[in-house]
């Protein structure tokens, strides 16, 4: 009797059968009665596929374990079930991992130091192996540089990003390789699609800046986590398989759908302002475009199932699951997206049109524009209104990028409240309802990211600034004081605990010096009319407390939302106040004085 091939690779006696021997069949594999491979026939035998994982008892006493947990023979012995981690992990790797979740222990000022500590000696070991291209090493380097981008090191994370691109190449990740396991394969392709979504985020739509081509990618979208999990295989669309929408896909891929057309929205602006200015052709030229962008975005939405649509209850259901931030994260991008594409004919923003060319195009365009911005940005809006104290025990999402997100929405939602808006306007009650519904989402955050308070302080200052809607808005700052890929790099970025130590020793050298009374140009007091705003670090209670003094509507109230508490500097070792005295886009200096 031949046996077959998978009995032949294990070396175990084959029963034979019909369609499947007795092996195969209880373990699960595929059986195939192949020849038998000769020297030099090129033959290769099929990768041998591995049962269950035994515990730690089953392993030391030589026993069969049934791999569950706990395992049967456990649990006939009353004995404890466990599992080691098998295979051996690089240091660097380790390292990596440590030092990233460190921001996330209990004595944040410590762990921020053992951190650097950390990542820096995985630094050292990835340069002294950097041409051993493997899949730990590539792990490593992907936490690396996102290490890098929650200190607010853009410089570095955008290199580690690059490089970790070229090691994803060589390694094969950007096609199906059916020699894996299906997990191998399926944890191979998440790793890539993680590179595809940090390397648009570090191009932010300048062209020259993206390594990874989408059209390189030759590997599925990621398959739902059950199969992941129970080792089930499932072919899933790959990116570019619009037309083959599947109802079963899990979050992620519509996100990497969304992530997507939102790179070519910033790639299509980047250009597109360009080649205006460059031609002075008329805008009017670009509206088929316009069209397709948003026809790709709405068969996104439609091809969502039911269960992923958002709502309240939708919300609810996810509230203290780890799919809440992915939940969240897709529908507000899907908001952001829209508002990328029309903030070019909105004067105001620094990606705008010149504001002669807006003027010069039509007033339907421009007035079709600025609603659906303002639109889409109102809905993320309610979004966050809506739900973000339905996880008042728990950080309401914990992907950084919201920051973002959230700070386009609070510019297109000032514009709309101010008089120099030509279309559309917002009541400030309303905006302030959303104002402080980001900066209570955002100032948890700060907790765990606080080079990024800049984006909080700069959303207080909107806030601070519909109450006088005949104000101009302030002038905004150049691309190269915001954008490090405009600006002339330096030679090393400080950490977070280094800027920590500086402005410790700035307020030591101060004393008391910042708690000393201004000169007495106008007091502020609840009794005046005409009253001289604060700097940026001075909002706190009496500020959210002369705001409401201000507005003539009681609701929504600083008592409904609890404002005062979000306030105060966050609780890590860095002083969000001292890292500037200005807003990130706006120069506020001058706007917010009475």
């Amino acid at each position: 009797m031949v046996a077959c091939a998978q009995c032949r690779q294990r070396k175990v006696r084959c029963q034979g059968g019909p369609l499947s021997c007795d092996a195969c069949t209880r373990l699960g594999f595929q059986c195939s009665y192949s020849a038998a491979p000769t020297p030099g026939s090129g033959n290769i035998p099929a990768t041998r596929k591995r049962g269950a994982r035994a515990c730690d008892s089953c392993r030391t006493q030589r026993s069969r374990c049934s791999g569950g947990t706990p395992c049967l023979r456990c649990q006939q012995m009353n004995a404890t079930c466990h599992y080691s981690l098998s295979g051996e992990t690089t240091p660097a790797l380790l390292l990596a991992v440590c030092a990233v979740s460190s921001r996330f222990l209990h004595d944040a000022a410590q762990a921020a130091r053992q951190g650097k500590s950390w990542i820096e000696k995985a630094e050292r070991m990835l340069f002294q192996n950097l041409g051993r291209t493997t899949l730990e090493n590539l792990q490593a380097q992907v936490l690396v540089g996102l290490y890098h981008n929650y200190n607010f090191n853009f410089n570095k994370s955008f290199i580690y990003v690059a490089l970790a691109v070229r090691m994803a190449y060589a390694l094969k990740l950007h096609k199906e390789d059916r020699q894996f396991s299906f997990v191998d394969q399926e944890c191979r392709r998440r790793l890539m699609w993680c590179l595809f979504i940090n390397d648009r985020f570090q191009a932010g739509g300048v062209p020259e800046y993206l390594v990874l081509s989408s059209a390189s990618l030759q590997i599925q979208l990621p398959c739902p986590e059950h199969n992941f999990q129970v080792d089930m295989p499932i072919i899933t669309p790959r990116l570019q398989d619009k037309s083959n929408l599947q109802s079963e896909l899990p979050m992620s891929s519509f996100l990497l759908r969304v992530f997507d057309v939102r790179n070519r929205i910033l790639l299509y602006s980047h250009g597109y302002a360009k080649h205006l200015l460059d031609t002075s052709t008329s805008p009017e030229q670009s509206l088929p475009q316009f069209q397709f962008f948003e026809q790709e975005l709405k068969d996104i939405l439609d091809s969502l199932p039911a269960e992923l649509a958002f709502s309240t209850r939708a919300y609810q259901l996810r509230a203290f699951s780890p799919e809440r931030t992915t939940f969240i994260t897709l529908h507000i991008y899907f908001h952001h997206c829209h508002c990328e594409l029309y903030r070019l004919l909105n004067p105001g923003y620094r990606e705008a049109l010149p504001i002669a060319v807006i003027m010069a195009t039509s007033p339907e365009l421009v007035a079709y524009a600025q609603s659906r911005c303002l639109e889409h940005a109102t809905s993320i809006g309610e979004i966050i209104a809506t739900t973000h104290n339905l996880a008042s025990t728990d950080l309401y999402m914990t992907d950084m990028s919201c920051f973002v997100v959230l700070y386009q929405a609070s510019c297109a939602i000032l514009y709309a409240c101010h008089r120099e808006s030509p279309a559309y306007t917002m009541s400030p009650n309303t905006a302030r309802r959303y104002f402080i519904a980001f900066i209570e989402t955002l100032a948890k955050l700060l907790a765990y990211f606080p080079r990024f308070a800049i984006y909080v302080n700069d959303i207080r200052n909107m806030l601070r600034s519909i109450d006088e809607p005949d104000a101009p808005l302030p002038p905004q700052k150049a691309a190269t004081e915001v954008d490090f890929r405009a600006r002339p790099v330096s030679s090393e970025e400080r950490s977070d605990e280094e800027n920590a130590a500086i402005n410790m020793a700035s307020r030591t050298r101060a004393g008391l010096d910042q708690k000393q009374p201004t000169a007495p140009t106008a007091t502020t007091t609840t009794t005046t009319t005409t009253t001289t705003t604060p700097n940026v670090q001075d909002i706190g209670t009496e500020t959210m407390e002369l705001i409401d003094l201000s507005m003539q509507a009681a609701p929504p109230t600083e008592d409904d939302y609890d404002v005062a508490s979000y306030f105060g500097p966050p609780q890590f070792a860095f002083d969000a106040t001292t890292e500037s005295e200005q807003g990130l886009l706006w120069d506020w200096a001058d706007a917010v004085e009475s």
